[in-house]
Order: C-alpha cells, then structure tokens, then sequence
C-alpha cells in the first residue's frame, strides 16, 4: 500500500477544533502524506497555530467559498503536490487510530474504482451512531444515514456498497475528478456530498462503506431541529432539485421542495422552543423561492457568512 494520500480540510470559525482533528490524524497508525487546511473563517483564523508544521499546506480564503468551493479549492492543492488520492475531512471530527489506515487499505483493495467512507460515531456519546452507510430515497431526494441515532452494537458491521458518502469523511481516487469533476460550487452547502456520489456512480465509481474504519464527528447545535440556523434550513431545500441533472425528476424534486418547505415553515412556526423563528420562516421561503433560480442569491440573504477581502 504505496498510494499517495492527501487530506484536505475546510476550516471555520474554530481553530481548536481544526487543531484537534489534525491532531488525531497525525497520531494515528498511518500518517498522510499532504496536509491541505483551507481556512474559510469569517474569524478565528487557525494560521498562526499552524506555522511551524511542515506537514501542513495553509491557505487562506478571501471569503466563505462555503464547503464545496473551498473543498475544491484544496482538492486542486492537493493534486499539485501529485497525490492519488484525497480525503475530505471535516474539521470537527475525531479519528480512531486506525481510521485513516484501514480507509487506504480498502481504497487500495478496489483498484482506485470507489470512493470510500468509514463508520462515524457521535461525539460526545461515542458508542451512538451518526453514519452507518448512506442510502438516497428517490422518492423523497434526499439521503438517509443508515444507523442514525442507535447505538453501535456490530449491526452495522458489514462492509459493502451504499449510495452515498458522508461529506465529512470521504476517501476519492483522483480518477474521480477526472471522469465525474468536482464538488457542486453552486450548491455551495448541504446535499453536496450526495450530489458528488450520484454523479461519481453515474461515472462508474462505487462508493464503499468501510465499518472497520471508525471517525467521530461532533454535530453542533443544528443537528437538533428546534436548533438548526436559518442557512441549514434554506440550503435543505433551495439545494434539493439540484441532487440531480436536469429532467423530469428534476422538476419532481422542485415540487418536492416546496412541499418540504411548506411542512417545516408549520413546524417552525408551531414548535415549542424554536430559536429565532421569523429568521427561519423567511430562510425556507427564500430557500423554495431560490429553488427555482440559477443565481447565487444566498450571498445577499445571508451577509453574516461572508467577508471582505483583507
């Protein structure tokens, strides 16, 4: 197992976080080889803490490309320095020690012909599963996590083919970028990974669940839905035709939308506890509105997650 790895990960806002998963990816049994941190912060920049690295490659957005534009962006970094494959790895995830080992392992079993995906765990309840293979519903466009919320017994133990890679952990062959291109710039967030995967299947590629590969993942508030912030909401649904290459289930998937829209607009406005409602409401209105439109209009709907250039 010789294959030249890189990793890229997208930081935001929190440099202690991106400093403790470089941490657990260093100290396991299997080290990489390239090391692509693109720092998307509006703040909280992590570049000092990672000056005396060498093992780290650092470059600075001039603004959120959110985590599909500055994904790409580290991918063409990585591809520079000649690796054959790249990890994708979000910046608020734990590995085991084994994890990245057994994730090249597998990758070199297939022959560079699937994009590979560990189990994932939650953090901090370590034994509770967030990602057990990922399977997408047709009828719904959207994915499902196979194993959400149970606790991690072995059921989910058999390796295999699913639909989908989760986003934050996924081993790509550079021949995928070749044939499939790369992550979905105008999705700009959320459904992305899904996108990727379908387009990448539709392209030949497999994508390989690997159990024996373990990575815990801290969600932040947004993982409970009384939570979630506005831009999740809109994202959700203004991405949710775009899972797809235009065609008839496209034009399915944006009636789709708006009845999602519709049916969390009610839970927003009735649930107990909701934090910032009107500021959610207005999201997924814009979010089916948007659906419908070809423009990069969440620029203007959400000028917190941007910056000027310094």
């Amino acid at each position: 197992m010789q294959a030249r790895i890189g990793v890229v990960i997208v930081s935001f806002n929190d440099p202690d976080l991106t400093l403790r998963t470089l941490a657990s990816l260093c100290s396991g049994s299997h080290v990489p080889e390239v090391i692509v941190v693109v720092d998307n912060s509006t703040s909280n920049f992590v570049q000092n803490a990672l000056a005396d690295d060498d093992r780290v490659v650092y470059h600075r957005t001039e603004e959120n490309l959110g985590f599909c534009g500055a994904n790409n962006l580290g991918i063409h970094i990585a591809l520079d320095r000649f690796v054959e494959f790249v990890l994708l790895l979000n910046h608020d995830t734990l590995m085991d020690p084994n994890c990245f080992e057994r994730l090249a392992q597998r990758a070199f079993l297939e022959k560079g012909q699937a994009i590979v995906t560990p189990k994932v765990r939650l953090l901090p309840d370590r034994e509770r599963l967030w990602y057990a293979g990922g399977f997408f519903s047709r009828l719904i466009g959207a994915g499902k996590n196979i194993g959400f919320g149970s606790l991690d017994q072995g059921q989910f133990d058999t390796a295999g083919n699913v639909t989908y890679a989760t986003g934050c952990c996924m081993l790509i062959p550079v021949s995928v970028f070749k044939s499939a291109g790369y992550l979905n710039s105008h999705m700009f967030m959320y459904l992305d990974d899904i996108e990727f995967c379908l387009r990448a299947r539709k392209n030949g590629f497999s994508i390989y669940y690997e159990p024996g590969a373990i990575l815990y993942h801290e969600l932040g508030s947004g993982a409970r839905f009384r939570q979630r912030p506005d831009y999740y909401l809109y994202f959700s649904i203004r991405n949710k035709p775009l899972v797809v290459s235009p065609g008839a289930y496209r034009l399915y998937l944006y009636l789709v939308a708006v009845v999602f829209g519709c049916i969390k607009i009610i839970q927003v406005c009735l649930y107990p506890g909701i934090e910032y409602r009107w500021r959610k409401t207005k999201a997924l209105f814009w979010g089916m509105i948007d659906a419908f439109s070809s423009e990069e209009k969440f620029r203007g709907r959400f000028p917190r997650l941007f910056r000027h250039p310094n």
